[in-house]
């Protein structure tokens, strides 16, 4: 369950918790860690004195070793001097000092050849115990458990196994030699001598006195030994050997310099002072034993495990801890009552009139209002909101209904709109499309009066033509022409009769020309007809843009067809005025055409005329040959320029078709553009019904 889905009680009861509990470990983690430190100090100090008071027990037990040796040495030093005891009272002091001191195993003496009364000659040839054969004092006196036994000491002077002797010799100090174990009868016995060398007078070196403790015994109480219940005491020889070890295997053997742990050890022997050190699994206490006279010192060493020692710090951390966790969850108990009683509850209580008022239900009654804490102040500012809430409700229905009304007045104000747009801008539209049809019609119409004018005066141009050769051959007959006056008759009323032809065809075709140009006015009257409806079309969908914006989004729809609309009668303003600028090229070409022909009728009616003297002078031709002749070359004159007006008439005529043409071509386009414009006026006045 994820923590922001929990009761406010529980998070309150949690968060508190948390907060308790983080207290509690800061608290505990103190304590532990003062409480771990005063014990250590506390375990530490205990453990010093323990390892004080041991190696107080076992300095005594090696002091007296040394104190027995040095008082045999001095006893053996003063009969020496005195010159009045042999060797037998010698015996006697070893034997009688062996006898006395039971924790001693040994007790001997070595010297130089000569060196003790100068009379080894007399003892050379003694035998057992105490000869060697050579005469030297060399008596050795052990007990080992079954009585006092008298022997000799051999090889005095090999340093490799006695060094005993050796070494008291070479530096002419006293001597502790390293523990030794020894197989003796099937008992392992550890012993270390004590020796003290003997000079005379001058500190001339003349022997050794020595004494044997076995430590079996100090080993045994040390490894009995066991402070804080689960410490152990060792006891270590000047030289790293293990003299007293709970680990049998051990006793006996090296210290490793190469292990951190015991090289430490020696090296705090060495250093004449009581140290300790922590190697992680256990706090040791190494304490030096001095031994009067030796200048290296033997030690003790306690060991406890780390686990006794913080022992009373983890007990202590426990029982805190198990008190703090019972306190948290007490507390929580507590938090998590008092905050469900004083905060859950009435939290859940406002939930439920908050949830109430979401749905809408304003009849509830708000709890609480008396309360003068947060609780109430929660409680007063949601009656606030339901007081407020209801107002916006009643004042939102009011709207709504305000808006429904605007609404319907909008929609109906609307639909009079494309009402009256259909109105007014269909009938332009059916108008504008009938004209369109009327334009192309009279176009087509058009292009039939100018092909037609262009045929005619192609006929015209054939009857100029075969008239202006006629009139050549007159030319050239001319001397001939007293003997074909009846051939002249006859081509002059031919050339009458085509002359007469030749004005009627220019007479019709200006009269065709005429129509043609009233067509054109008429259709000028169309496109400027078209021009207006454009230009109020333009101005309806200005209208419509602007209503369209005023309907805001519910009429951007329509500001899209208003947008089209207007476009449309863009479109149909620039194509009346291409039309209205053929129709101009109609009308400018038809004048044109009009003038020619004019030109025409004026020139075939001097070629009637002419042909008309020349059949009224055909009598008077024999006398009038030479006048004749001129007319004939003025008739091929006209005739040549009746054939030139003929060809402007044609060329004319064919620029009227193809304008007729352009003008068709337009008005099937405007016949398009006006069907178009029908379309989108349906379908804006559809969206604008629909909107």
């Amino acid at each position: 369950m994820r923590f922001s889905n929990l009761s406010l009680g529980t998070k309150l009861a949690c968060v508190s918790a948390l907060a308790i509990a983080f207290c509690l470990i800061i608290g505990i983690f103190l304590q532990t860690t003062q409480t771990g430190k005063t014990t250590e100090k506390l375990t530490l100090g205990e453990a010093q004195a323990v390892a004080q008071y041991h190696a107080s027990q076992a300095g005594r037990v090696l002091n007296t070793g040394m104190l027995i040796a040095k008082n045999l040495a001095g006893t053996f030093r003063a009969a020496r001097e005195q010159g009045t005891a042999d060797r037998k009272t010698y015996n006697e002091i070893l034997n009688r000092t062996l006898m006395e001191n039971p924790q001693l195993a040994g007790t001997w003496a070595g010297f130089e050849a000569n060196a003790l009364d100068g009379k080894d000659a007399d003892y050379k040839n003694e035998g057992e115990p105490f000869g060697d054969g050579t005469g030297k004092y060399v008596t050795y006196y052990y007990n080992f458990g079954d009585g006092i036994t008298p022997y000799h000491l051999t090889g005095l002077d090999n340093p490799e196994i006695n060094e005993y002797y050796t070494e008291p010799k070479r530096t002419n100090k006293t001597y502790v030699t390293d523990a030794i174990t020894y197989d003796i009868q099937g008992r392992s016995v550890v012993l270390t001598s004590f020796v003290v060398p003997v000079q005379d007078k001058a500190g001339k070196f003349l022997g050794v006195l020595g004494a044997d403790l076995e430590l079996n015994a100090l080993s045994e109480r040390f490894a009995k030994l066991s402070p804080f219940g689960t410490g152990t005491v060792n006891l270590v020889s000047a030289q790293g050997t293990w003299v007293a070890h709970e680990d049998p295997a051990i006793r006996g053997t090296k210290l490793d310099p190469a292990d951190k742990t015991q090289a430490a050890i020696l090296a705090a022997m060495k250093s004449g002072e009581a140290t300790h050190l922590n190697d992680g699994n256990f706090m040791r206490i190494i304490v030096p034993i001095a031994i009067e006279g030796y200048a290296n010192q033997w030690g003790v060493v306690v060991n406890v495990p780390l686990g006794t020692v913080y022992e009373p710090a983890d007990t202590l951390r426990n029982a805190t801890l198990i008190g703090g966790v019972v306190l948290l969850l007490v507390v929580i108990g507590v938090i998590w009552l008092s905050t469900n009683r004083m905060v859950a509850r009435p939290m859940t209580s406002v939930a439920g009139v908050i949830s109430h008022l979401q749905q809408g239900n304003f009849n509830i009654t708000v709890p609480y209002l008396d309360r003068s804490d947060e609780i109430g102040a929660i409680a007063k500012a949601l009656e606030a909101f339901k007081e407020a809430s209801e107002g916006m409700q009643r004042a939102e229905r009011e709207k709504l209904q305000a808006e429904q009304r605007a609404s319907e007045t909008r929609n109906r104000t609307r639909m009079q709109m494309a009402d009256q747009f259909e109105k007014s801008v269909g009938s332009i539209v059916v108008h504008v499309t009938g004209s369109a049809e009327n334009m192309e019609k009279l176009s087509r119409q058009m292009r039939k009066a100018a092909d037609e004018s262009s045929r005619q005066a192609t006929v015209v141009a054939e009857a100029a033509t075969e008239a202006s050769a006629n009139v050549q051959t007159v030319a050239s007959a001319s001397e001939e022409l007293s003997a074909s006056i009846q051939e002249i008759s006859s081509q002059v009323a031919r050339s009458s009769q085509i002359a007469g032809n030749a004005v009627d065809e220019a007479s019709r075709a200006n009269a065709m020309v005429t129509g043609l140009a009233e067509a054109a006015e008429r259709i000028g009257e169309v496109v400027n007809l078209i021009n207006d409806i454009a230009a109020q079309t333009n101005l309806l969908a200005l209208n419509a843009t602007i209503e369209a914006a005023r309907a805001g989004e519910a009429g951007k729809g329509f500001a899209v067809v208003a947008q089209e609309v207007k476009n449309l009668a863009n479109q149909t303003a620039k194509a009346t005025d291409e039309i209205a600028q053929q129709i101009g090229s109609i009308q400018s070409e038809t004048h044109n055409t009009v003038d020619a022909i004019e030109k025409v009728t004026q020139t075939i009616s001097s070629i009637n005329e002419i042909a008309s003297a020349i059949a009224a002078a055909v009598e008077q031709q024999g006398a009038a040959t030479a006048e004749i002749s001129g007319n004939v070359q003025q008739a091929a004159a006209g005739t040549n320029e009746v054939s030139s007006s003929i060809g402007i008439v044609r060329n004319t005529a064919g620029q009227t078709g193809e304008a007729a043409s352009d003008v068709q071509t337009d008005a099937t386009e405007l016949a398009k553009q006006a069907r178009n414009l029908d379309l989108e006026v349906k379908n804006f006045l559809d969206q604008l019904r629909n909107i």
